[in-house]
């Protein structure tokens, strides 16, 4: 290859990446090269001074957006992302590469880190580096049941161990779905020894990784799309003014809803999810500000990774 196909090739694998929003995954697939080249082009491409950060004055937009969601949702760190002209698709993959970076400069030694499932999440987890320090020494526990029809990149098992692949740490998966029939089910399988070697790890957590899910019928709800609640269901909670789901159902003041749905979720208890000392929840999208309102309000995060359109809404929100 000639030295300007090479500088091509480098100029376009890095418009796609930073550009673009695509992961290493799809970089790689899409130049025939593994996840590491592509990371090693995307530093070539730095390196020859193809791609130049720059931090200017806009930061301080995001900067100020980020005050103002600490001290109205009374949270410990907001990030805010700026998203200008980008579509949903490049919002999305924009926030799970700032929440893979904050990751990856605030986790401690010896933490244990709780992750959930879904298509943020796995954005956050495709934005990881290939490899992390290994001194670190953390744990990785999933801390909600699987879901088999899930596309099995956005499934809970899938995530986990992307993240612990990147941290080389040991990974606790939880062998059970996502939802039980009844009640009576999920203590039958909460019971058994495969599921509570990883549940035990629940109330030692020190970090939990959430994204929020959504109580509206439509087929970003991904719980609806499944078929693990009815369209009946679904109303009911909207009845009870649910706005959100954060590992339980929640109103837009924080107050729990849908016991009887709650009741049949395998996975960690929002109660024991309140007790973790950093609790950080990412989302991005239209239908999520009324959730992350409520969320915070129910004390289920107090950390956020969000885009700047997002952030508005929810300050608009808490002004009415």
């Amino acid at each position: 290859m000639s030295e300007k196909d090479e500088l091509q090739t480098l100029a376009q694998i890095a418009h796609l990446y930073y550009e673009q929003g695509m992961t290493f995954q799809v970089l790689a697939k899409r130049f025939g090269i593994s996840r590491f080249k592509a990371s090693r082009l995307l530093q070539k491409a730095r390196d020859k001074g193809i791609v130049n950060i720059t931090i200017t004055i806009p930061i301080q937009k995001t900067s100020d957006l980020e005050k103002r969601l600490e001290t109205s949702l009374s949270l410990n760190r907001a990030i805010v992302v700026q998203d200008e002209g980008q579509s949903d698709t490049q919002r999305l993959a924009s926030v799970g590469r700032a929440c893979a970076d904050w990751l990856v400069r605030t986790l401690k030694p010896r933490d244990i880190l709780g992750v959930a499932w879904g298509r943020t999440l796995q954005k956050v987890a495709e934005a990881l580096p290939l490899q992390v320090d290994p001194a670190l020494a953390i744990e990785v526990v999933q801390v909600l049941g699987g879901v088999s029809q899930l596309s099995s990149a956005y499934n809970g098992d899938e995530v986990c161990k992307r993240i612990a692949k990147a941290f080389s740490a040991p990974c606790h998966l939880l062998y059970a779905p996502a939802i039980a029939d009844r009640p009576e089910s999920k203590r039958i399988i909460m019971a058994q020894g495969g599921v509570r070697q990883t549940t035990q790890y629940y109330d030692r957590l020190t970090v939990a990784l959430v994204g929020l899910g959504l109580v509206e019928l439509t087929d970003d709800n991904m719980e609806y799309r499944l078929g693990y609640f009815t369209e009946a269901e679904f109303r009911r909670l909207k009845a009870e003014g649910a706005v959100g789901d954060h590992c339980v159902f929640f109103d837009i003041n924080g107050k729990i809803c849908g016991e009887r749905i709650n009741a049949k979720r395998i996975g960690i208890d929002h109660r024991q999810l309140m007790k973790v000392p950093r609790r950080i929840t990412v989302a991005s999208g239209r239908w999520k500000p009324k959730a992350i309102v409520g969320a915070a309000r129910a004390g289920l995060f107090n950390e956020m990774v969000t885009d700047e359109t997002t952030a508005r809404e929810v300050l608009r929100l808490l002004e009415e």
